[in-house]
């Protein structure tokens, strides 16, 4: 788990810099205009990709590495073992 965190965490934070460069450009919502706005909508954004996208990212490896162990476990029981039987 040591090698995939640093990449769900990576891809959390592009997927907020996504979202607050989303929040920022989008129109004003709920009256607040200006900067106090303009940073709601940006932190929003923020915390919302980062959430959703660790969370989306995740599953996707998480499904990704369930299809590789039942591909493995697949061919093992084709070939008989772990290892393939040597090609003579």
């Amino acid at each position: 788990m040591n090698l995939i965190e640093p990449v769900i965490f990576t891809a959390a934070t592009l997927f907020g810099v996504a979202g607050a460069v989303w929040g920022i450009t989008s129109a004003p919502i709920w009256g607040l205009e200006g900067f106090v706005g303009t940073a709601m909508r940006g932190l929003g954004g923020f915390v919302g990709g980062f959430i959703g996208g660790g969370i989306s990212f995740a599953a996707v490896l998480f499904a990704l590495g369930a299809l590789l162990v039942l591909r493995d476990k697949a061919r093992q029981k084709r070939s008989g073992g772990p290892n393939p039987p040597p090609v003579p």
